[in-house]
């Protein structure tokens, strides 16, 4: 395999769809790729936008060698910022290209989750602030971020958030158990009907849900 010592990208777009049919939407303004040797780290520096919020990257993998020596873990360093968001995850992938088998610390800190929910196609939603980091483990469908500490407007929060991705017609299964301080529903859009006024999220049970919760504390 030829060495690529460095590269750009400018103006490129990548389209990726989903197990639930829906499109993620990667633009990239520019980009450029370096590394000094094959055994050198591979450093990726890129702007541009994911699902129409603009992002700056920072990539760093352990090396082109590690990368061909895959399932065999790869280090890598992963730096992104919006415009009041960063996401940092530190640790190791065995399958790089599609962002799996990770397990590594992810750190987020977030001056409004309207930026962050913004990535999953809710336009309205209440302006919180959360800080929040923990160990991040991901193989296939299955997502779980554990030993979480951080706060959520201003409460501490700590515990655990999982995820099983749903597939040929079966709901996301979300596992969350998490003990806070106070949290004032009213700021987070929750009305006293159970349904939130500002997302339209219903706290009442559906017959055929698209995700199915079980939160404990």
């Amino acid at each position: 395999v030829q060495f690529i010592g460095a590269m750009e990208v400018h103006d490129g777009d990548l389209t990726f769809r989903t197990t639930k049919h829906s499109l993620l939407r990667i633009h990239v303004t520019d980009a450029d790729l370096r590394a000094a040797g094959d055994n050198a780290p591979v450093i990726i520096g890129a702007n541009g936008s994911y699902n129409d919020l603009p992002v700056r990257a920072s990539v760093t993998f352990e090396s082109f060698d590690a990368l061909r020596r895959v399932p065999r873990p790869v280090n890598v360093d992963i730096d992104a910022f919006g415009a009041r968001t960063t996401v940092a995850l530190t640790g190791t992938m065995t399958d790089p290209l599609g962002f799996d088998g990770i397990k590594g610390n992810l750190a987020i800190s977030a001056e409004t989750l309207k930026e962050l929910v913004s990535v999953i196609g809710i336009t309205e939603f209440a302006d919180l602030a959360l800080t929040l980091s923990g160990t991040l483990d991901k193989q296939g469908d299955r997502w779980l971020w554990n030993g979480l500490n951080g706060f959520f407007d201003g409460a501490a929060v700590a515990g655990s958030l999982g995820l099983d991705e749903g597939h040929k017609g079966k709901p996301d299964r979300y596992d969350i158990a998490l003990n806070s301080g106070p949290l004032e529903l009213q700021r987070m859009g929750v009305g006293g009907s159970g349904t939130s006024w500002r997302t339209g999220f219903s706290l009442h049970v559906n017959e055929n849900p698209g995700e199915t919760f079980k939160i404990s504390a």
